[in-house]
């Protein structure tokens, strides 16, 4: 994804917390800086490469424990309207759960 640096090395970026849901496994680092113009899309193809599912797998990721965004929307969109504390909150499970 980004790095996982503390601070973002440039103001396009975003501060980004993974959570799992589920039996799904948990990533070893939660917390990634990912560019404003990405899009949900490569953020599930990210956690996809990092939980090393098979390409078959389906990935579900959720805001605010509520509704899955659409895969082409972008990461700065769903940071203006749903970020709280300087942060983007993002569920992912390997089945559907919410929405």
């Amino acid at each position: 994804m980004a790095e996982t640096s503390k601070d973002p090395s440039a103001a396009d970026k975003v501060k980004v917390t993974l959570r799992q849901t589920g039996n799904t496994p948990a990533l070893k680092n939660k917390t990634f800086w990912v560019q404003r113009s990405q899009t949900v899309r490569w953020v599930v193809e990210f956690i996809k490469q990092q939980l090393m599912c098979e390409p078959h797998e389906s990935l579900f990721v959720y805001v605010q424990q509520a509704f899955a965004p659409a895969l082409d929307q972008d990461i700065n969109t769903l940071y203006e309207c749903y970020g709280a504390n300087d942060k983007l909150i993002l569920n992912y499970c390997k089945t559907p759960a919410w929405g």
